[in-house]
C-alpha cells in the first residue's frame, strides 16, 4: 500500500469542504451521533491550516484535542469505531475525500466550459460542452501534475530563501 500523505491547504478545498458538510448533514438527518461526528469534523477541520491526506485509500491523519493522532479512512483507530458508533474522524476523512472530488469536479466543469469558449471563438462551432469535458477530462491529470510541480518547486524556493536570509 501506498504510504505517501500529501499535506492539503483547508483553505484550498474550503468550497468543496462546504458542499460536503451540507451534503453529510442532510444524509445523517435523524442520526444524532453521525451529525455530532460531522460537526465535530467540520470544527476540526475548520481550525486546521493544513491536513495530511493519503489519496490511495483516502486516509487523513487526525490529531485529537487530547493529542492522539488517527489514521481514519472507513476505518479508524479509535474507541469510538472499535464500539461501532460515528467518529469525527471518519466523518473528517469522508469530507475531505467529497471535497476534493467536488473541486476536481468544478476544475473540469470551469476548464470544458473554458476549452468551449476557445473553440467557439476560433470558429469551431461544433465544439459543445460535452466536447470540452472529454477535452477537460483528457488534459485535467496533466495541469494538475504542473500545478503540483510548480507549487512543489515555489516551496522549495521559498525554503531556500528563508535559509539563506
Amino acid at each position: 500500500m501506498h504510504t505517501e500523505f500529501t499535506t492539503i491547504a483547508v483553505s484550498d478545498i474550503l468550497d468543496g469542504l462546504c458542499a460536503s458538510v451540507d451534503a453529510a448533514r442532510v444524509s445523517a438527518e435523524g442520526d444524532t451521533r453521525w451529525l455530532n461526528a460531522i460537526n465535530a469534523a467540520w470544527n476540526h477541520l475548520l481550525a486546521a491550516d493544513t491536513i495530511a491526506y493519503r489519496h490511495a485509500d483516502h486516509a487523513l491523519h487526525y490529531r485529537s484535542e487530547s493529542g492522539a493522532l488517527y489514521l481514519a479512512n472507513g476505518r479508524c483507530e479509535c474507541e469510538a469505531f472499535r464500539f461501532g458508533t460515528a467518529c469525527a474522524h471518519r466523518a473528517a476523512a469522508r469530507l475531505v475525500t467529497l471535497a476534493l472530488a467536488w473541486n476536481e469536479a468544478r476544475e473540469l466543469a470551469d476548464l470544458a466550459a473554458e476549452l468551449v469558449a476557445d473553440a467557439v471563438a476560433d470558429g469551431c462551432h461544433w465544439y459543445d460542452l460535452p466536447t470540452g469535458v472529454i477535452g477537460a477530462s483528457a488534459r485535467l491529470p496533466g495541469l494538475l501534475a504542473f500545478a503540483a510541480a510548480w507549487d512543489a518547486s515555489a516551496a522549495a524556493q521559498r525554503t531556500a530563501h528563508a535559509l539563506t536570509a
